[in-house]
């Protein structure tokens, strides 16, 4: 039994901390078999130094995303065994930056191939499972930043205690999910739905919705999806336009699903995977009338621009947006 999981939401926090923990005892285990004196959860701070150079606990702690006094107990471990220093700001008396020794580049050296081996693996076992794991956290993590918990938290809380039968005990669970073959037809469908109500479905779309393989995933792009119960019920998908560059299209959400976020998800799921493959810029054509999808993306960054080349030609686009990743 595994009662975190029967928890379901409610113990992800809990469920992430059990990943992490046993990620970092496998590290840890790993590191005294090769003996190898260094401590995993230094990893990131080790990281961030070697990479951008000495710093402020300040800045370093904004850059990590995580406390002042979590980045200063960090600080202090590697002092202490003999992997940083302290110098005083040259720029201002009162701060001082944390700097890498000459012992802690030789270390980073030294386990740089070791960190290649993990990072293969972990990526290898994930592709062979069927998940892609850092998009999802990606794409949590900027609804989160985007709209604060305890902000939705307690609206949802004044909303039940209000009408008490919105309380839902088992509510249906959507997962996001990278491309499934056997879903081929449904990809096809959802956005029929909504090409056929306002529009004509050209050549062009044909293309893209019953050969997704060739249109899309044989030159290095994805199709992703939202699905309820193993079964697909929204779509998004990203056509490699060049090395550094995306085109966002065909997002669709089955009109049983719509006005429940699904759409945004699906959005965030897309711009996080184009991040973490190295994507420069993400593009989309879009159409006036089609005001909710618009403002859902100016709301996520994108901005009205003027076309590039090597886009497909959909003669119902009338506006040209983009949004800059990196």
């Amino acid at each position: 039994m595994d009662f975190l999981a029967e928890l379901d939401y409610l113990a992800l926090g809990s469920r992430l901390k059990r990943l992490s923990d046993h990620l970092i005892s496998e590290v840890s285990q790993t590191y005294k078999t090769l003996d190898i004196d260094f401590n995993p959860r230094l990893f990131p701070l080790l990281q961030l130094l070697y990479r951008h150079g000495p710093n402020s606990i300040s800045e370093l702690s904004q850059a990590l995303g995580v406390t002042h006094a979590a980045v200063s107990q960090m600080a202090h471990m590697m002092v202490k065994s003999g992997l940083a220093s302290k110098q005083p700001d040259p720029t201002d008396e009162r701060r001082q930056f944390l700097e890498l020794t000459p012992e802690a580049h030789a270390l980073y050296q030294s386990l740089t191939p070791l960190w290649q081996a993990m990072q293969s693996t972990l990526q290898q076992f994930g592709s062979q499972q069927g998940f892609l794991l850092l998009p999802a956290i990606t794409a949590m993590e900027q609804a989160i930043n985007q709209s604060p918990l305890q902000q939705a938290w307690l609206a949802k809380l004044n909303a039940i205690e209000n009408n008490p039968s919105q309380a839902n005990t088992n509510p249906t669970t959507v997962r996001l999910t990278g491309w499934q073959p056997q879903w081929r037809e449904q990809f096809a469908a959802l956005n029929l739905q909504w090409l056929e109500r306002y529009f004509s479905v050209t050549e062009a779309d044909k293309h893209a919705l019953f050969q997704p393989e060739e249109y899309y995933l044989n030159d290095g792009g994805y199709i992703l999806f939202a699905e309820v119960d193993s079964q697909p019920i929204g779509a998004v998908a990203l056509k490699r336009i060049n090395t550094d560059i995306f085109e966002l299209s065909k997002l669709a959400v089955a009109e049983t699903h719509q006005q429940r976020g699904i759409g945004r998800r699906l959005m965030l799921y897309a711009i996080s995977m184009a991040t973490m493959v190295g994507a420069q810029q993400l593009v989309l054509q879009s159409n006036r009338q089609l005001k909710a999808a618009l403002h859902l993306y100016r709301e996520l960054g994108f901005k009205e621009a003027v076309p590039i080349a090597g886009l497909p030609d959909f003669p119902r686009a009338d506006i040209f947006m983009e949004k800059t990743l990196r």
